[in-house]
């Protein structure tokens, strides 16, 4: 008996699939089925544990393991390999953290697991939910994404002598995966932090966003120490967009696995498990036929895209979806234009980007090929316009003079006097609503305006863009578009070409 305990230990120990498929059959007395997507997620997750990967998201649909591999697994297979590691645990519910908290507290207590691992003990005054301790000082706290994570790190505070003047010392490759899985010191692990209701409520969804970086990114206690987040995709800017934006800090390793197989997964596949699967199939027909899928996609498109192919669509009641926009490959844009206009709209409150973006007329399309758009202030921004102005060879320049911007109009036209720019810089004072003539314009944007393909190069681009595809058509009180700068310098753009070259969309 002794014998098979040892044997069964370090097949425990050596794999992460090993021991989920061991102690998933001692707790509930049947095997855990096994699908692709599952050696997929134990392959990224090894990664973690042997210290490869230390951002790292998986977006894949409810319902299909994700929670019992990537935390409840996780972690008590990682207590085993170092029963020292910390783990923060959050979910979008409190209540749902503090389950699995207990579940794997529960795991970690019964006769079958200590048989193999008695080195881990929780401690006996460990009577909370929400945290709690093992003997060697490692633990677990269990929170709500958006409540507080205060008084407890993840992971072990660094060795200074591990690291050299040029960063962090090579294990080296003699290093076997289990000798650098037990150097594992636990990890942040987020699992689905937003319910699928509160996704597109802009205010819970921010919320969550910025406590991930005010709050949860700063308690790991090491550069080394990993954050997972696994849930399914929701909105284009839920965490998990958030986190994948340009102007990120970290970079972050991202398994998508949608749950009608596309060429990228299957190609994953291939590459990682030596299985060869074929786009359009079903990911897992034990858990959905393709004919279910199909079922549950036609009875909406809009949440099956999202939380099932990991594709979110924005949905109806934009006011510029990105689907009815029209792109341009830079490339093919001819040097010069037969009018360059820049329009120019300073932040007006408190968290609103500057945003300019130059126009270029050929024949009768407008062309959107520089942007300008962040929270740099006009300080920083007026000299950014003018150098705009001047590699644009612009013909002519308008700024949003309301609310005090009239001066930053002025040292625009004096600096770009300076630089010998010959055309006009004009003062702009809108007389109706802004979403008025947003709303009034927006069929000659979609239809006349081409943006870059390559948008997503550039970070600034990037974020104009997010912002002028998620502007609604209808405004809502209390939940009116806060930040509408992207839509509003397209209506001056347009509304400037409209005017002055009015032939050129003549209704005949």
């Amino acid at each position: 008996m002794d014998q098979i305990r040892k044997v069964t230990k370090a097949k425990c120990l050596n794999s992460l699939e090993f021991h989920t498929r061991y102690f998933f059959k001692k707790q509930y007395g049947s095997k855990y089925i096994i699908g692709d997507h599952h050696r997929l997620i134990f392959h990224y997750l090894e990664r973690v544990l042997s210290g490869e990967c230390t951002r790292l998201i998986i977006k894949i649909a409810p319902r299909y393991g994700k929670t019992e591999l990537a935390v409840k697994s996780l972690i008590s297979h990682g207590l085993s390999l170092n029963p020292s590691a910390k783990f923060i645990h959050l979910s979008y519910g409190d209540d749902i953290a503090l389950d699995n908290s207990e579940m794997i507290k529960d795991l970690i207590q019964s006769d079958y697991y200590q048989e193999i691992f008695p080195e881990v003990v929780v401690k006996k005054d460990a009577k909370a939910k929400d945290k709690w301790y093992t003997t060697e000082k490692g633990g677990v706290l269990a929170r709500s994404a958006a409540g507080q994570v205060t008084g407890f790190g993840a992971g072990l505070v660094e060795d200074p002598d591990e690291f050299l003047i040029d960063g962090p010392m090579d294990p080296g490759p003699n290093k076997s995966r289990l000798q650098k899985k037990l150097g594992f010191s636990g990890a942040i692990i987020i699992d689905d932090p937003i319910k699928p209701e509160d996704a597109f409520q802009d205010t819970i969804r921010e919320k969550v966003n910025m406590r991930f970086d005010s709050t949860i990114r700063n308690r790991v206690n090491s550069r080394k120490t990993p954050i997972i987040v696994i849930m399914q995709s929701l909105h284009p800017r839920d965490l998990t967009g958030y986190l994948t934006r340009p102007d990120e800090q970290d970079e972050w390793e991202v398994l998508s696995i949608p749950c009608i197989l596309d060429d990228k997964t299957c190609m994953l596949m291939k590459d990682v498990l030596g299985v060869e699967r074929q786009p359009g199939e079903a990911l897992w027909e034990f858990k959905h036929t393709l004919e279910e899928l199909l079922k549950m996609k036609r009875a909406n498109e809009i949440v099956f895209m999202s939380q099932y192919m990991q594709d979110p669509k924005p949905r109806k009641g934009l006011m510029f979806p990105l689907d009815d926009l029209n792109f341009y490959d830079p490339k093919d844009l001819p040097e010069g234009s037969q009018y360059t206009y820049i329009a120019v709209d300073p932040a007006n409150q408190g968290g609103d980007d500057f945003a300019a973006i130059s126009g270029w007329l050929i024949d009768s399309k407008i062309y959107i090929h520089d942007v300008l758009y962040n929270l740099e202030g006009a300080d920083v921004n007026e000299g950014a316009v003018i150098q705009m102005a001047i590699d644009n060879k612009a013909h002519g320049v308008g700024v949003e003079g309301v609310f005090g911007w009239k001066e930053t109009a002025v040292r625009i036209r004096e600096g770009l006097s300076k630089r010998g720019f010959d055309g006009e810089v004009r003062v702009l004072r809108p007389r109706s609503a802004k979403h008025v003539r947003i709303s009034a314009r927006s069929s000659f944007i979609r239809n006349n305006f081409y943006f870059r393909k390559d948008y997503e190069s550039s970070p600034q681009y990037f974020k104009f863009m997010q912002n002028l595809t998620s502007y609604k058509k209808v405004q809502e009180p209390g939940n009116m578009n806060k930040h509408d700068e992207a839509p509003d310098v397209c209506e001056m753009v347009a509304g400037f070409f409209e005017k002055q070259f009015p032939e050129l969309w003549e209704i005949k």
